[in-house]
């Protein structure tokens, strides 16, 4: 199956490209905040604090086949000024299940992908992340 990403909008009024300004994994769970292109910017926090099955960050030079898979899926615009996504029938999930010889398939998993400026974070989880803004 071929992967379907839609544009997620988990608060209000989120601006559009956001930039990874840290990641901590400990045992309070996967804590990401974001920020704007300026200083000023309003700051989002998404904290998964339960169920990461799996995460990885790709600076944007090792990413240059999805933009161009989105551009041509979707239109140019779609993911220029969008950072929060959703991705159905994922690859990801399904490499998952492969290495874990199924043992993911009894779990309902969801992928989120943050296309942020210079880098591309994709996060596996089974439950919904908290997210806030910071300032």
């Amino acid at each position: 199956m071929k992967e379907k990403f839609i544009k997620w909008e988990p608060i209000k009024n989120l601006g559009g490209k956001y930039y990874i300004e840290s990641i901590e994994d400990n045992f309070d769970g996967l804590k990401i905040i974001l920020s704007g292109p300026k200083e000023n910017d309003n700051k989002v926090q998404i904290l998964f604090d339960s169920n990461v099955l799996s995460y990885k960050s790709t600076d944007e030079s090792f990413a240059q086949k999805l933009a161009v898979d989105l551009h041509d899926c979707y239109g140019k615009g779609f993911y220029g000024d969008w950072t929060f996504f959703k991705v159905l029938d994922s690859n990801y999930i399904s490499f998952l299940s492969a290495q874990s010889y199924g043992w993911s398939d009894n779990l309902e998993p969801t992928h989120y992908c943050f296309i942020c400026s210079e880098f591309v974070l994709d996060v596996i989880s089974d439950d919904d992340p908290k997210v806030v803004k910071l300032i």
